[in-house]
């Protein structure tokens, strides 16, 4: 993580994989693009 960049690190895609039943890669992209709003 490199807060001066404003990135941010995150493992709940991995969380969540198992119960959306979804690769956790494509959870990470939909999570991504819902911040960028």
């Amino acid at each position: 993580m490199d807060e001066k960049m404003g990135d941010y690190a995150s493992n709940v895609a991995m969380i969540l994989a198992k119960k959306e039943q979804k690769p956790p890669r494509e959870l990470a992209e939909e999570i991504a693009e819902k911040l960028r709003g």
